[in-house]
């Protein structure tokens, strides 16, 4: 048919009676789309999901008490261990370091320490290989405790030490590497600042000189658990304090310069007592907080995890506990999907304290929780994701081990699971014989890089199938053709499924099902069973739109009867053709 004989017949048909073009107004047939959703639980409850595993636990002491209070896994992924022994070493209590290969063997400890009690908080790992640990000391400095860093080589032995401190206790709890090689560290001070205790942020050269140093505090206690390098080039720290804020002592979050000069701060907390102990800077340039809480949620006291945006202002907070003492020492952020917390609970387990290890999504609503412990007490400090994706806490342990407390490892399983998290497709209507587009999204809610297949199905037939690989956290979106030629006229519901990876135990959410399409007579835009001015009006009313035009109302899918991604002749055409269809 030439195109003078087309536009005459098109001319035609809009003479007939019924066949005005108007501006379809509800008439095209959308389905009955549904989506299906899955909730991670009620808020503040623990459910019981995917959750890691116990890998293996290993522990290490003598017949004294050892606290392991940090952890970095080190580049032979093994792990590297500091925290305080009473066992070993040259006093009351030294500091403590231990080596271990990637299965938690002990390869080589160092203790350091003098005549005094020396007890280390944190490590790091420095750019020429070795590492820095801060703690505190009273064998060494001016006063009563000085915090304390030690520089060690890549095998322990020290490379030198130095005391930061005054005639009071001055106590250090967090230390980072800046880029330069240069050291912050941050802890508690009693010698400087205003009050009973002030938060005491230190810089020094790659040497361990001091270069400057800050306090920051009111008339009574407050104290620095931990410092991060943000991305401004400045420093946020956190940690608790009763000089400010709304009841007996609540979260602080103090954000200064590269110099250390604050911008501004914030408090977090309610009527009771609310301590903060850990501070990530999240992917987005906001914080997350962690803590404990007795200010709200269930128990004496519980988990509180707080994210707030990149100037401290309160995203949203989430408390997670029982009726008993429940205390979050540790977080970090997975993925942007997913932070992990770490600490201990009296409120679920097997003995009086356990270590807790929680999973929450982006909003903080948890994923999954797995406790760890024996009949005594056991606490989770810190925690890490392994560079094979698990994970590993650090703690002590009084349940396992020799006498009294002994440092904790345990390494755990990460989480398989992959999901289906939404389907669509461009039409509702589409002539047999014809292809459709169904876009699908799959994400990776694991702990893992996942290779996997996600297929998609039309009622039970299996139409096409995709490969892909998502790292943890991540989603894609993946575009599928169905070519509806062996296909009878009729509605057919729409599904895609994700193949499940190995270890995966939540294969509830490997299936998403969309709703239903409709394979009618070619032409038939409207899905009402025939072509007839009203779908030849849809065709004319679209003519010239694609996806994005402008008005994007006059842009409608189903009008692209051969799925060439805009609106023409052809359409038109095709709908001419086939006009008048199904002939009595």
């Amino acid at each position: 048919m030439d195109l003078a004989a087309l536009l005459l017949l098109i001319l035609v048909m809009l003479a007939q009676p019924g066949a005005s073009v108007s501006r379809p107004t509800g008439e095209n047939v959308r389905g009955h789309a549904f989506s299906t959703s899955f909730s991670s639980g009620n808020q503040g409850s623990i459910l019981e999901a995917d959750e890691p595993v116990p890998l293996w636990n290993r522990t290490f002491g003598g017949i004294g008490n050892e606290y392991a209070y940090s952890m970095i896994q080190t580049s032979d992924n093994g792990f590297l261990l500091t925290g305080g022994t009473l066992s070993f070493g040259g006093g009351g209590s030294d500091f403590w370091l231990v080596k271990t290969d990637p299965s938690g063997n002990m390869q080589w400890n160092k203790t350091y320490g003098g005549i005094g009690d020396e007890e280390a908080h944190s490590v790091t790992r420095t750019l020429d290989g070795g590492y820095a640990i801060l703690g505190r000391t009273d064998s060494f400095g001016s006063g009563g405790y000085d915090f304390w860093l030690v520089k060690t080589g890549s095998s322990g032995i020290m490379m030198w030490n130095k005391t930061y401190g005054g005639v009071g206790d001055d106590d250090g709890w967090s230390i980072e590497e800046n880029p330069d090689g240069s050291l912050i560290v941050a802890g508690l001070s009693t010698s400087f600042g205003m009050g009973s205790g002030d938060f005491w942020l230190v810089k020094t050269d790659a040497s361990g000189t001091m270069l400057w140093n800050k306090t920051y505090g009111g008339p009574l206690l407050d104290m620095a658990s931990s410092v991060v390098k943000t991305a401004d080039g400045g420093y946020a720290l956190t940690g608790y304090t009763y000089s400010f804020g709304a009841g007996n002592s609540d979260f602080w979050l103090v954000k200064t310069d590269a110099f250390g000069v604050e911008q501004w701060n914030k408090t977090y907390g309610g009527a009771n007592d609310d301590f903060g102990f850990s501070l990530l800077q999240t992917s987005d340039r906001g914080y997350a907080l962690a803590g404990s809480t007795s200010s709200f949620g269930q128990g004496v006291y519980d988990f509180w995890f707080i994210r707030t945006d990149q100037y401290g202002n309160t995203v949203w907070n989430k408390t997670y506990g029982g009726i008993g003492y429940d205390e979050a020492w540790a977080t970090l952020q997975v993925s942007d999907y997913r932070f992990v917390l770490a600490g201990w609970t009296e409120s679920f387990g097997a003995g009086n304290s356990d270590c807790w290890l929680i999973a929450t999504d982006a909003s903080g609503n948890p994923q999954w929780n797995v406790t760890w412990g024996g009949a005594e007490n056991d606490y989770a400090y810190s925690v890490l994701q392994c560079n094979d994706g698990n994970f590993a806490l650090v703690g002590e342990t009084r349940s396992f081990g020799a006498v009294g407390s002994d440092f904790l490892l345990v390494k755990f399983s990460g989480v398989a699971n992959v999901a289906i998290t939404n389907v669509t497709t461009l039409k509702n209507v589409v002539g047999q014989g014809y292809t459709t587009n169904i876009s699908v999204m799959a994400t990776n809610e694991g702990d893992f890089t996942e290779t996997f297949n996600v297929t998609v199905r039309v009622n039970v037939t299996s139409v096409a199938s995709q490969t892909l690989t998502l790292t943890s956290g991540e989603s894609r979106t993946m575009l599928f053709v169905w070519d509806t030629s062996s296909f009878a006229k009729g509605n057919y519901t729409l599904s895609a499924y994700a193949w499940p990876v190995q270890g995966e135990a939540d294969t509830a959410d490997n299936n998403f099902t969309e709703g239903w399409i409709m394979v009618s007579i070619v032409g038939d835009v409207n899905g009402d069973g025939k072509v007839d001015g009203k779908d030849l009006g849809s065709v004319a009313w679209c003519f010239g739109s694609y996806p994005g035009a402008h008005p994007p109302m006059s842009w409608d899918p189903n009008c692209d009867t051969n799925n060439d991604g805009k609106v023409d002749g052809k359409d038109l055409g095709i709908v001419a053709w086939h006009f008048g269809e199904p002939h009595p």
